[in-house]
């Protein structure tokens, strides 16, 4: 590995690598100065790939929308990189980690969720939900939970405080890279929800932050995002002193 953007943290190892620039506007004279036998770039960036094409450059372009998508790409990078083995290790891990969760809530009852991408908090910024067919949409629904948003929108809908407060979320999570949030901003959003007293959500004290850096990110962390949607979804699959229960205990109502 030559080359990763600015955005790369993960593992640790990225951050002693050369950084390149941004998703979308690399500098492409240190790219092109690196000279790497491939770039790996998301499939929608047309106009980057083609640039990359014509400055002679190698390029691989996967996609990352579905769960599917993350999953399919391990194994194409690692048929182009001659790591098959690891590759599908990798794929195999993660696909049992699905199967351990979607066990884990089959028999739970499934709770409506309203997922919000970033901070209610912020007074100018509108509220952008998770839509169906992305990967947070599919982990919602691993996790136990029905997303309020329908298929006639987008995959990342701006919403408006009046659809929410008809649709009456039973759960409200706020999903923010930002892992850093202080007990007084909590309270300074909570205040926000507050205005909205009709809200399920609200009412019973379901309003959620999940702030982590991988949250948004569709990679092999996917399963740690999950975790973080089942303790808010259904907190009563964990306890503080193992963990998940067993299968067997969740289905028979069996303390662990």
């Amino acid at each position: 590995m030559v080359g990763v953007t600015d955005f790369c943290d993960y593992p640790k190892e990225a951050l002693s690598i050369q950084k390149v620039g941004g998703l979308i506007n690399p500098n492409f004279e240190t790219l092109v100065s690196l000279q790497p036998d491939l770039v790996i770039l998301q499939h929608d960036r047309d106009r980057l790939q083609g640039h990359l094409g014509r400055l002679g450059l190698k390029v691989l372009a996967v996609r990352l929308e579905k769960l599917k998508d993350i999953l399919d790409s391990i194994l194409i990078m690692g048929n182009a990189l001659g790591k098959e083995a690891p590759a599908r290790d990798l794929n195999n891990e993660l696909t049992r980690k699905i199967f351990k969760y979607r066990s884990l809530t089959k028999n739970a009852p499934r709770k409506s969720v309203f997922l919000l991408l970033g901070d209610s908090q912020a007074p100018t910024r509108d509220l952008y939900a998770v839509g169906k067919g992305t990967f947070l949409d599919e982990l919602l629904e691993i996790a136990g939970g029905n997303n309020i948003v329908d298929s006639t929108f987008v995959e990342y809908p701006r919403l408006s405080k009046e659809f929410i407060i008809r649709s009456s979320p039973e759960i409200i999570i706020e999903a923010n890279p930002n892992a850093n949030i202080s007990t007084e901003q909590r309270l300074q959003r909570r205040k926000f929800w507050n205005q909205f007293p009709s809200i399920t959500a609200v009412k019973k004290n379901k309003v959620h932050y999940v702030g982590e850096e991988f949250i948004l990110i569709p990679g092999p962390r996917f399963p740690k995002i999950v975790e973080q949607f089942v303790k808010v979804i259904h907190p009563g699959l964990f306890n503080t002193d193992s963990g998940i229960r067993t299968l067997t205990q969740v289905g028979s109502g069996k303390q662990p």
